[in-house]
C-alpha cells in the first residue's frame, strides 16, 4: 500500500500508478469523507454539472462565444 504525506497546506500527492489505474485526470473532482480510521476519496459523477467549468473545455472551439461576451461586457462597463 502505498504511503503519502500531507504537505503543510493539507495537500497529498496520488501515486502515479494509482492515477493511471483509476483513470484519474488533471483537474477531475473527487469527494472527500472522513472515516473513523481515515478518509474515502470517491470520483465524483461524471455528469457536466459535477465537473464545473473545466467540463466546457474545447466545447465553444472556433466559436467566437468569448469574443461576443467580452464586447457585451465592454458595453456594459461604459454605461
Amino acid at each position: 500500500m502505498p504511503t503519502v504525506t500531507v504537505s503543510s497546506k493539507g495537500q497529498i500527492v496520488i501515486p502515479l500508478d494509482l492515477r493511471k489505474e483509476l483513470g484519474l485526470k488533471e483537474g477531475e473532482l473527487l469527494d472527500v469523507a472522513a472515516r473513523e480510521d481515515g478518509l474515502i476519496l470517491t470520483r465524483v459523477g461524471s455528469h457536466p454539472s459535477h465537473r464545473g467549468w473545466r467540463s466546457w473545455s474545447g466545447k465553444l472551439s472556433g466559436s467566437n462565444a468569448l469574443d461576443e461576451h467580452r464586447k457585451e461586457h465592454r458595453k456594459e462597463a461604459r454605461r
